[in-house]
């Protein structure tokens, strides 16, 4: 484990229907662990599919749910499960989150990779999400709910319309202390924590519609990151196998514990993966209000995210 004077300690605590940071009390780093950090429906899936390509440097079909596990996750395996599956793991690590970054204890030997995408894209990618979970799926979320003292109460009813449950995303939190997120946690909140992370050495930003825009280009920026060493060639295979079609084709071999929980399995969970969709969907104020919302970035950071500026391209 790293010394003590080489993390930055976790300042809040998230417990929602599907997380609890708390778990991360478990959690023993070793160098060159990689974190996969993102906000919902960002392309997480993507970039741990593109992390395990790069880390086994073949185009086999790879369990990441327990490869690289969601931390934090409360409808999956036990902590202590997990802890002993990731501990003996002996090639390089990969961890997925959807913590904001004050809810991890950052460690300087480990490697954050950030995926932003604009919150419009991913509000309605989240409510066919949402939309998609199984009933025995609700019911779990809802049984969560009622146990833990802080919600008591069921997971959130989602509206039928895509425009409706993107005002509610906007206008309803789902935690105290924040103002809009539900059914997760504030967007707004979320990517102002990891703004404050450009320029560290060991935080790796990317954007989703760079992945769609040169895939073969994002993965290599990702193995110069993990410092994984790997020919033109090699890169070019296996960025056939990182497609967004090739992910939706063998996602129920690629994420089985979480595609069960949604209604046609992969299919459910990966649904278009395109941007700009919500373009015409959402109402002129509740974007005039996103607008707003979004002014707590700074403003590189926010025409980053929003993709009016070029690729950043690395941490800076």
């Amino acid at each position: 484990m790293h010394p003590t004077d080489d993390r930055i300690s976790a300042t809040q605590t998230y417990r929602t229907w599907l997380m609890d940071s708390r778990r991360w009390e478990a959690y023993r780093p070793r160098k060159n662990d990689i974190v996969i950090t993102t906000y919902p429906k960002s392309g997480t899936t993507w970039v741990q599919r593109i992390v395990s390509l790069l880390i086994f440097q073949t185009s086999d079909i790879i369990n990441l749910d327990r490869i690289c596990p969601w931390w934090e996750r409360r409808t999956g395996a036990p902590i202590e499960e997990i802890v002993l599956d990731f501990e003996a793991q002996l090639h390089q690590r990969s961890i997925k989150t959807h913590l904001p970054l004050d809810g991890l204890t950052i460690y300087d030997q480990t490697k954050y990779i950030h995926v932003v995408r604009d919150g419009r894209d991913i509000a309605l990618s989240y409510h066919n999400h949402c939309r998609s979970h199984t009933r025995e799926s609700i019911k779990h979320l809802n049984k969560i709910g009622m146990e833990d003292d802080t919600l008591l109460r069921p997971y959130p009813e989602i509206p039928k319309d895509s425009a409706d449950f993107f005002h509610k995303w906007l206008t309803t939190p789902a935690i105290d202390g924040q103002s809009e997120g539900s059914p997760f946690l504030s967007y707004f909140n979320y990517e102002k924590t990891y703004a404050q992370a450009l320029g560290k050495d060991n935080f790796l930003f990317i954007h989703y519609d760079d992945l769609q825009a040169n895939l073969l280009n994002e993965m290599e920026k990702i193995a110069d990151f993990i410092n994984v060493s790997i020919s033109k060639n090699v890169l070019s295979t296996l960025a056939k196998s990182a497609t967004f079609k090739e992910m939706q084709n063998y996602g129920d071999d690629l994420i089985p514990i979480t595609t069960k929980n949604f209604i046609n399995g992969a299919l459910g969970f990966f649904n278009v993966g395109k941007s700009g969709r919500w373009k015409g969907l959402f109402s002129k104020e509740d974007l005039r209000l996103f607008d707003e919302k979004l002014l707590v970035l700074p403003e590189h950071y926010r025409k980053w995210a929003l993709s009016e500026t070029h690729s950043r391209g690395s941490n800076s």
